[in-house]
């Protein structure tokens, strides 16, 4: 462990400190110096000794007077107690082995490079990410915007090394430098094999999610899905929103001619399809709710009509995501609320679209609104609340602001106009179906969402 971090590390133990030599620590020695420049020996303080050249000395009750010293590196810490400063110092020690050897599993593993990161910024508690050799981003896990410093990160080949990207960081401080070089040489090979593919597949995605809408999927289509490190599994969903009129109306939601600017690499990414702006995210990787706070500033300034969808942890369903919200855009469908969780309106929309359907309506529906048209006597309304309500008088007489002696009066009169067996639960279900196709048709009965 690097003397300059293990200092910062021991914050609340050190009183002050003279770092002369940076060395990297991973022994201790107790009431006894050491001249090994990887060991740190915790000695009681003593203003004669006589500090071996590379040496890292800890002096435990330590007294204001410090000593003079050049070639070496000396800690000082009142702390009385020896076993302690020890187990301070053997803890920070362990975890730093401890962290790197998860940054060597995680390799071995073959697990994905987002991991790497996240095991960097946990123990280092900065944010990193990756950026490519012309310096521009690559992979930010984090979401962060600004960078502090960059570390190159080259492949070998042969007698040559080769600059592909760098390790870049939100801030940095001096006792992290040379941690931060070393780690950039373990993990370079590595990031390098696993982002080699991103590399080459970012064009290449914008292409693969056009063929999942379209239903064509290619084996480079998944190996550009792997390459970015999405499963098909993950939580996806979707947003569709209606273009208008040319993209030169939408100026600022575009860059470099059609590409969306909210498009957020590894995360989010957007096709345009046949005037809609389709957009694919994976909320399994990171939380984007910021991106789609910025996404309702548009649709708000533009007025555009969007859809959004689940697609249900499976990316193959895009194309039916896609379909379902292409048709219900086209057909203006209005929706006030999440369209997973109100299926059943969009279920009797998408049916009325065809007036065909009426058909399928039985006949004494339409004799019970004649009886209302010519008699102004609301008996479908009626039928239809009693129904939803589960024949309870006392909620349907609440739902249409009448008193319940009237639903009985109603429900008699439409038992002595139409044959029907209220009593069935089949003959109910299709009779509540019907009422809500004819007022789909024609408005018959001015249901509101609310109703439903």
């Amino acid at each position: 462990m690097n003397i300059k971090l293990l200092v910062k590390k021991m914050d609340e133990l050190v009183d002050s400190s003279d770092i002369n030599i940076i060395n990297d620590i991973d022994n201790i020695s107790l009431n006894c110096i050491s001249d090994q420049k990887n060991t740190l020996s915790i000695m009681e303080y003593d203003k004669n000794i006589i500090c071996p050249k590379n040496s890292n000395i800890l002096f435990f009750k330590a007294e204001d007077e410090i000593i003079e010293n050049e070639n070496a590196n000396i800690i000082y810490s009142k702390e009385d107690d020896i076993f302690k400063v020890y187990e301070i110092v053997n803890g920070f020690l362990r975890e730093h082995s401890e962290f790197y050897n998860r940054i060597y599993n995680t390799i071995s593993n073959r697990e994905a490079v987002n991991n790497l990161l996240l095991i960097i910024k946990d123990y280092f508690d900065v944010n990193v990410c990756l950026l490519n050799s012309n310096k521009k981003l690559l992979l930010n896990t984090f979401d962060f915007s600004t960078i502090k410093k960059i570390y190159p990160l080259e492949i070998k080949k042969k007698s040559l090394s080769k600059l592909y990207g760098y390790l870049a960081f939100e801030t940095i401080e001096d006792e992290y430098e040379f941690e931060f070089r070393k780690i950039s040489k373990i993990i370079s090979t590595y990031i390098y094999n696993n982002v080699n593919g991103l590399i080459n597949s970012k064009e290449d995605i914008y292409s693969t999610i056009k063929n999942l809408i379209s239903g064509n999927i290619t084996e480079k289509d998944e190996e550009n899905i792997a390459n970015i490190g999405w499963k098909t599994d993950d939580n996806y969903d979707i947003n569709v929103i209606k273009i208008e009129g040319g993209l030169f109306k939408y100026q600022d939601m575009f860059s470099h001619g059609n590409r969306f600017v909210l498009d957020y690499p590894m995360y989010m990414y957007s096709v345009l399809q046949e005037g809609y702006l389709v957009l694919l995210t994976n909320n399994k990787i990171k939380d984007v709710s910021s991106v789609k706070t910025n996404l309702n500033f548009f649709t708000e300034k533009y007025d555009l009509k969007s859809i959004k969808l689940s697609l249900k942890n499976n990316l193959f369903n895009l194309k039916k995501a896609y379909d379902l919200s292409r048709r219900i855009l086209e057909n203006n469908i209005e929706l006030t609320e999440n369209i997973n969780d109100n299926c059943c309106k969009i279920i009797y929309d998408l049916v009325c679209l065809d007036s065909e359907i009426e058909i399928l309506v039985p006949e004494f529906i339409y004799k019970l609104k004649y009886d209302d048209i010519n008699n102004g006597t609301d008996l479908l309304r009626t039928l239809y609340f009693y129904l939803v309500e589960e024949r309870s008088l006392i909620k349907a007489s609440q739902r249409l602001n009448v008193h319940r002696n009237s639903i009985v009066y109603r429900i008699n009169k439409i038992n002595e106009l139409v044959d029907i067996n209220l009593d069935c639960y089949k003959a109910r279900k299709n009779i509540i179906s019907a009422l809500e196709i004819i007022d789909r048709l024609d408005n018959t009965l001015k249901i509101t969402e609310e109703d439903i």
